[in-house]
């Protein structure tokens, strides 16, 4: 009568962890359907910048100049950093041309930005904290150069080739009324 109790006993604590093992399952499931129910909407599609769009930024009037040239940049960009002397030389050759503006974007706040770019040695007086992906960038380095209609004219990405960094020059010193090619 005692093995009869201790068997039945048995059979029922394999049943209640057997049922435990169901409902936690269940639970669990649960948990992951309500998960993905209130799970964050997705963000807008992203759009890269495309030449021939209008470039909106707040606070940035482009009817200022000819060309303005919107440097995205990141502080923990290696590319950003390794673009430096293009940089250094490009804000030398550009500081002394009327109608052409520098703008460096970055992420991170403004202090932060203004203190990367002194140890690049790059000096931009105009300097912002933007969304990158606000501007359809989705990496760095990206330059954008804008016209006075703000309207986009060329667009490169990555760190460029001696060949594109001359494109980059040319695009700037030519005149507003043309198309450089």
């Amino acid at each position: 009568m005692l093995n009869n109790l201790a068997s039945k006993l048995q059979m029922l604590a394999h049943l209640a962890t057997i049922l435990i093992a169901i409902l936690l399952g269940i639970a669990v499931t649960q948990q992951y359907r309500l998960a993905e129910l209130t799970r964050y909407p997705e963000p807008a599609a992203f759009v890269p910048v495309q030449v021939g769009s209008k470039l909106a930024v707040p606070g940035i009037d482009w009817s200022k100049n000819e060309r303005t040239l919107l440097m995205a940049l990141s502080r923990g960009c290696h590319f950003c950093s390794a673009s430096a002397p293009f940089y250094k030389r490009l804000t030398q050759e550009l500081s002394g041309l009327k109608d052409i503006s520098l703008v460096a974007a970055f992420p991170q706040s403004v202090d932060d930005a203004r203190n990367y770019l002194t140890t690049l040695g790059v000096s931009i007086a105009d300097v912002r904290q933007l969304r990158l992906d606000s501007l359809g960038v989705l990496g760095t380095p990206t330059l954008i150069m804008v016209n006075r209609e703000g309207v986009v004219i060329s667009a490169w990405r990555g760190q460029l080739s001696p060949d594109k960094e001359d494109e980059v020059f040319n695009q700037l010193k030519c005149g507003a009324s043309q198309r450089c090619t």
